[in-house]
């Protein structure tokens, strides 16, 4: 059974004069990368492979900049 380590966060955020809420990936709870995207099923499929491929945290920052380009 695979282990759930990563996990979706979400957070209503300003830019300018408008709101928005945006998703981000959260790691235990160790860490979390904000606003990723403002779709949250994208950021849904990214956490899913996240905890099936079990990426090691260091390697999350680089697969974030991958999957948003």
């Amino acid at each position: 059974m695979e282990s759930v380590k990563y996990n979706v966060v979400q957070e209503e955020l300003c830019c300018e004069e408008s709101a928005y809420i945006g998703y981000g990936v959260s790691y235990v709870d160790d860490f979390s990368v904000k606003d990723v995207s403002t779709d949250r099923i994208y950021v849904e499929k990214l956490v899913k492979l996240l905890n099936e491929c079990d990426l090691a945290p260091e390697h999350l920052q680089d697969v974030l900049e991958d999957f948003i380009l």
